[in-house]
């Protein structure tokens, strides 16, 4: 069992924020911004329910299938700059556009997680819990370590055994920051597209301002939050994140530098 403390990661992660913090932002806000922009192109809610012909409901189908393969591009781009970030890399914004070799298990192995935590809801709420905590860390695994499918599962439930509990603090906090950030950009979208509606008057205006500063700060903890659960999956698998090793480095006495006693 692992020293689990959400308090040293969320500090650690802020600290990585705080030099990184443009690129970060900029992986979360990005693929949010394509999808809501990309989804005016199709209206569900004006779907003809008298016509469920493959002609009209085809291309609709075919649309929303290849937003999610590039929806998956972009998540796997995101945990390529959170895991680099984490490691003291440097990490290029042309990571959300490069899914590489191992686009095919991270689709499989995050469908595979997707359905198993769905069933876990659907029958009882603690099972989907379960499944999530256990694992979480697979789609990681294939983009971090080259490990296939099967491997991925096994290692990450090996990973998170007698930590699940200590886990479900930053899943939970990072589950109702990721809600606040969809309803805000939800909204602030939505206000964009009535420009009418924003002037209307002065207090909507300074209305519209507060949502940003509060949806910026939003973004920021989010940014934060994601990096916490990186660096503890670099705790789970016993291997020390940038600030950590800069920690540890700084901590450590050179022998070199101790006088001798003939020298005193």
């Amino acid at each position: 069992m692992n020293n689990i403390s959400v308090t040293k990661s969320f500090k650690i992660s802020k600290d990585i924020f705080k030099k990184n913090w443009l690129i970060l932002v900029y992986a979360t806000i990005f693929p949010v911004l394509f999808a809501l922009v990309v989804d005016q192109f199709y209206h569900v809610n004006t779907i003809d329910k008298s016509n469920f012909s493959i002609y009209y409901i085809g291309p609709i189908a075919l649309f929303y299938i290849v937003k999610f393969l590039i929806d998956t591009m972009f998540k796997i781009g995101k945990f390529r700059i959170n895991l680099q970030l984490v490691d003291g890399k440097s990490a290029k914004y042309s990571e959300l556009f490069n899914p590489r070799m191992d686009y095919f298990n991270f689709l499989v192995v995050s469908i595979l997680l997707g359905l198993c935590t769905l069933g876990g809801f659907i029958f009882f709420i603690i099972p989907g819990i379960y499944v999530i905590l256990t694992y979480c860390f697979a789609p990681i695994l294939v983009l971090d370590k080259g490990f296939g499918i099967s491997d991925a599962f096994t290692k990450a439930k090996e990973m998170t055994v007698g930590n699940r509990l200590e886990m479900l603090a930053y899943y939970v906090i990072y589950g109702i920051l990721a809600f606040l950030f969809l309803i805000g950009s939800g909204l602030v979208y939505s206000a964009i597209k009535n420009p009418s509606l924003l002037f209307m008057s002065s207090s909507s205006v300074t209305i519209f301002v507060i949502m940003l500063i509060v949806l910026a700060c939003i973004v920021v903890a989010l940014a934060i939050s994601n990096v916490a659960i990186f660096h503890l999956y670099k705790k789970l698998l016993n291997e020390s994140c940038v600030e950590e090793k800069e920690e540890d480095a700084g901590g450590q006495l050179d022998f070199q530098d101790i006088p001798k006693n003939s020298d005193k």
